[in-house]
């Protein structure tokens, strides 16, 4: 958005624009200065190159200078050597005008040269081309200064995330280590309901953790400093792996599970703890909004061989059209009244959207509300149907 608002400053109005005629001849610096008043430009005049100092230095640096060489007092070339001494006005373009067709007349370093007489067009022709030319710099120039501003600033804030990840994990890890050792009993035999609360304790110190997890995960992808370690994966042992922690969730809801991963799909090329985070995120996720019925995790592979495809299903609540452009986008959660019942801080599907990405892949997603959703996941295949390190 912010490229586009730059982009556009090249188109700007001439009525916007000011342009100092710096001239000694003073016919020629009134004609100048009525053809450009006609074209819409503000125009400032100066017979020589001091009084054109003198009028920078009181009034803001125009868009444009129109600079005859040969003049008394101080000529073209003498104030090119001030100009391009003074920070503020050295990148300010300039239109040499001239009689003399000499190499020394060249030599005054202009972005263009005009050669006495002149005809309108060449005028006019002349002071776009610089303009045009001298506005894409300076669009060039403020992108990459937003582009350096806003690495710094991810840099930033991806340090202080980890700082305050830090801060927060060391306490918390204290914390749940000193709630296992109460539970083995080292502070004295605990009831039922102290038991109750430590399950409580444990519970949602796991989440604190679990959710600064994802928050650095997802601070190291954005910056790039997560690294992968890709390898020949089998995709039946990463999906038995991946959902074998989510099994008792699936049970305490009475939701059935059907996997379905076809023995000859070829193995996957991918850093195989980071596709058991996708598939165990796209399971939690799916296990957290379906109340009953049935979640399916089946695979493919593409017609053209080159990738295989995994599908995360469930008979859950759906997402509503409008919401599934931002479904990946970081912190997002569909705002629907059933759906606010479920905790969460929005991060798993971002994670799982750019994990696959940082793998070479890409995820998508069917869903219709009341019915439920299709997560597909696309990965490229390995070089070979078996992996030559065993299986993984």
């Amino acid at each position: 958005m912010q490229s586009q608002a730059l982009a556009g400053a090249v188109e700007t109005n001439p009525a916007e624009r000011r342009i100092l005629i710096v001239e000694d001849d003073e016919d020629i610096r009134t004609t100048l200065a009525s053809i450009l008043t006609g074209e819409g430009y503000r125009v400032e005049m100066a017979s020589d190159g001091r009084a054109a100092l003198s009028t920078l230095s009181a009034s803001t640096a125009p868009d444009l200078i129109i600079l005859d060489l040969r003049m008394p007092t101080m000529d073209g070339w003498q104030f090119r050597v001030q100009q391009k001494n003074d920070p503020s006005l050295a990148l300010i373009p300039v239109i040499a005008i001239s009689a003399d067709a000499s190499p020394q007349a060249a030599a005054v370093d202009a972005a263009a040269y005009l050669r006495k007489p002149f005809d309108y067009a060449s005028l006019m022709m002349t002071v776009d081309r610089v303009l045009l030319a001298f506005d894409r710099r300076r669009v060039q120039s403020r992108m990459s200064q937003i582009e350096s501003e806003s690495a710094e600033m991810r840099r930033l804030k991806n340090a202080f995330i980890g700082n305050v990840s830090y801060e927060i994990r060391r306490p918390m890890n204290a914390l749940l280590s000193l709630t296992q050792l109460i539970r083995d009993g080292l502070a004295g035999p605990l009831t039922p309901e102290q038991r109750r609360y430590l399950d409580v304790i444990e519970r949602n110190g796991e989440s604190v953790l679990n959710l600064l997890g994802r928050i650095l995960d997802l601070a190291n992808l954005e910056d790039g400093s997560l690294q992968l370690s890709p390898e020949d994966v089998n995709v039946s042992n990463l999906v038995q792996s991946a959902t074998a922690s989510l099994l008792d969730q699936v049970r305490a809801k009475d939701l059935a599970l059907v996997i379905d991963i076809p023995a000859g799909l070829p193995w996957i090329r991918a850093d195989a703890f980071r596709a058991s985070q996708v598939v165990r995120y796209l399971m939690d996720n799916a296990v957290k909004f379906t109340e009953r019925g049935t979640l399916k995790i089946l695979g493919n592979a593409s017609l053209d061989g080159r990738s295989v495809h995994l599908h995360v299903c469930d008979t859950g609540i759906g997402i509503p059209e409008p919401s599934l452009p931002l479904l990946f986008d970081g912190f997002y959660q569909v705002d629907h009244r059933q759906e606010r019942r479920h905790p969460g801080a929005g991060l798993g599907l971002t994670l799982v959207d750019r994990l696959v990405r940082a793998m070479g892949g890409q995820v998508s997603v069917e869903s219709q509300v009341g019915t439920g959703s299709r997560f597909t996941v696309t990965l490229p295949v390995a070089g070979r149907m078996d992996s030559p390190q065993g299986e993984r």
